[in-house]
């Protein structure tokens, strides 16, 4: 019972759930509620705690209750939730009852395996608060329950809807969050495009597969993130509806883009995420090196000279993603880079000192070189010369490149894949408060910094158990419930 218990989540035994009623909803609900407390002047958090742990730290905080009529300000025991995941991911029946305690569940919220909801049950889980809402096995939807689901505040993933008309479109497009169809919604009509506009959140229609002239002109008015990385291709004239467009655009389905395409793209403003291409034209690296704003591009299949130094001059922070190799003259173009943008050079899994020293003396804000795993001092000694340096893709550090690296001065060294120093590197890193360290690292045991406090669960009883025990007591309850569920479905 123990090394299963311990070797599952509590994902497995809520995945044994099919079938709930307003009883155990509420029982299930309950031992899933995590509030986040005041513990004297910190925050009261376990971290042995199995199902606070699902929350990773996400938390919602609540609204603060009115002062009274002295003008007193209340001192609440809970401030808030941890944002606590609940997987309900195989109950195949919601009613509206079930639906309504559901949805007083402080954190995310997955009902993968409905096919179906009814109206009644999507008004009661608009009412959710705290967290996402997953609904991935949802063909459709009626226009009455697409209003209701569209005033959700959370994250919303539709991700098996695989028709969606216009008044559907327009239902749910009321949404004010991330918005998510990315399995099956592989073709949108020009009505239903041009009523998904008109949401203000993050848009993901990663399953489009074909993008019409008329279809692309009305997306081009939606304003948040618009993600379509279902695109392979892309014709000219869907192309040119983006030109002009505010807003972030993610193509990264798109291995390779026409001149015509790159210059109607490159007026987009806001970010462009075209990480895909495996080949550049000169006109296209010319075009790209136009935009403004935030730029990934794909360089999978390489780039001369000539290319990079037409994308260098971009203004806004730049990704060149697959770049695995710099000679030393891409670096001494790299460095050129002009303002404070960024450069991203995520691929790169090494490089040598002299290439280390090319470039530490880039000036165009933070470098990222995340791909680098090992560092030697040689190399260390170079790259701590630049003043905003990201490299969290190394996990363990020698005490003499540590002692290197715990002299950068001027900005900011991010070390936040750290996994392995001695309590030498650890210290004399942990000295220079300029290096962002994994929090294991950045503070000593029992140091001055207040972290949050670890707590024992109490039971009913309130006696305190022990990590073990309390798990243990969790998924008896889980079973209980799940086992209560098909004795119940035996009878219907």
């Amino acid at each position: 019972m123990t090394a299963t218990v311990q070797g599952a989540s509590l994902r497995d035994y809520t995945g044994q759930i099919r079938h709930l009623d307003v009883e155990r909803a509420i029982r299930i609900v309950d031992l899933f509620s995590r509030p986040l407390e005041i513990a004297g002047n910190q925050v009261a958090y376990d971290s042995s705690d199995a199902v606070t742990d699902t929350s990773k730290g996400w938390v919602s905080i609540d609204q603060r209750p009115a002062a009274d009529s002295s003008g007193v300000e209340p001192t609440p025991e809970s401030i808030g939730h941890y944002r606590v995941h609940l997987y309900l991911h195989e109950v195949i029946r919601l009613p509206h009852e079930v639906a309504q305690v559901l949805a007083g569940h402080k954190g995310h919220l997955y009902l993968d395996k409905l096919s179906r909801i009814s109206n009644a049950a999507a008004l009661a889980l608009a009412t959710h608060k705290g967290g996402g809402l997953s609904l991935n096995s949802i063909k459709k939807v009626t226009p009455l329950a697409a209003r209701a689901l569209g005033q959700h505040t959370g994250e919303l993933s539709l991700n098996g809807i695989a028709t969606l008309g216009p008044r559907e479109a327009a239902g749910l497009a009321q949404h004010m969050s991330d918005l998510y169809f990315c399995w099956s919604l592989k073709n949108l009509t020009a009505e239903a495009a041009e009523a998904l506009a008109k949401h203000r959140g993050n848009l993901f229609l990663d399953a489009v597969q074909t993008l019409s002239t008329e279809v692309a002109g009305h997306l081009a008015d939606h304003r948040g993130q618009l993600h379509l990385h279902g695109l392979e291709t892309i014709s000219d004239e869907a192309a040119a509806q983006f030109a002009g467009r505010q807003g972030s655009l993610c193509l990264q389905g798109l291995k390779r883009i026409s001149d015509a395409q790159a210059e109607s793209l490159a007026t987009q403003r806001g970010p462009l995420y075209l990480s895909g291409l495996t080949s550049l034209t000169s006109i296209v690296a010319t075009s790209l090196g136009r935009h403004t704003g935030s730029l990934k591009v794909g360089l999978h299949g390489g780039i001369s000279d000539s290319q990079l130094q037409s994308l260098i001059g971009h203004r806004g922070p730049l990704a060149l993603i697959g770049l695995a190799s710099l000679t030393h003259t891409q670096a001494e173009i790299l460095v050129s880079q002009q303002g404070f943008s960024g450069l991203f050079l995520d691929k790169l899994s090494g490089v040598s000192e002299t290439i280390a020293g090319v470039l530490a003396t880039h000036c165009g804000g933070g470098l990222s070189l995340k791909g680098i795993s090992e560092l030697s001092a040689g190399v260390a000694k170079k790259l701590v010369k630049h003043p905003f340096i990201a490299l969290d893709g190394v996990e363990s550090l020698s005490d003499r490149v540590a002692d290197v690296l715990a002299a950068h001065t001027g900005g900011t060294l991010s070390l936040k894949g750290l996994k392995d120093v001695s309590a030498k590197a650890a210290s004399a890193l942990r000295e220079n408060t300029d290096i962002e360290l994994p929090e294991r690292f950045a503070h000593p045991p029992h140091g001055a910094i207040m972290l949050p406090l670890s707590k024992t669960i109490p039971n009913r009883d309130e006696e305190p158990l022990d990590p073990q025990a309390a798990h243990a007591r969790i998924v008896k309850i889980i079973s209980e419930i799940a086992r209560l569920g098909e004795e119940a479905l035996g009878r219907q």
